[in-house]
């Protein structure tokens, strides 16, 4: 039987992985899979609110998603940053994500009005692509937004 080599490459890789505290990771992974469950919540209410009362849902469907260990982990070196929680935390902004899909343009502003309305969240940056879309054609609307979650002990 062939043992199977394993490159300098993917030995730093795992060794990096081991780095990061996984209890701590664990608790950054719970911090931002609450705040999607928040805006799930919200954003399924408007969704419903909409189905409701308008005859028109600006909403054509919606996606969430955590980024993967190993694909935070490109972006921390990528940003050279040093691999603990702290500096995960801090620097990169997308670790959660939430791709809302409207039909049309007017149906996006639409929906970034009624997120900018929540008392509750903040908005940290924006950078509307549909206005000035990207060199390469590519349209939509960024928003990195602070959303309050209650753990235990605390709300953050």
């Amino acid at each position: 039987m062939k043992e199977k080599k394993i490159s300098k490459k993917q030995l730093i890789k795992e060794e990096e992985i081991n780095n990061i505290n996984k209890i701590e990771y664990e608790k950054v992974v719970l911090m931002y899979e609450s705040a999607l469950k928040t805006i799930q919540t919200k954003l399924e209410i408007l969704n419903k609110e909409f189905k409701n009362i308008c005859d028109y849902n600006p909403i054509d469907h919606i996606t969430y998603r955590i980024k993967s260990p190993k694909s935070i982990i490109a972006k921390m070196k990528k940003k050279n940053l040093e691999m603990n929680n702290i500096n995960m935390v801090e620097n990169i902004n997308d670790i959660a994500g939430v791709r809302i899909v409207c039909s049309f343009k007017n149906d996006v502003y639409q929906i970034v009005d009624i997120l900018k309305n929540f008392s509750d969240i903040e908005i940290i940056k924006e950078k509307d692509y549909i206005k000035k879309p990207k060199q390469s054609g590519y349209q939509s609307y960024h928003m990195i937004l602070n959303v309050p979650i209650s753990l235990i002990d605390s709300t953050i």
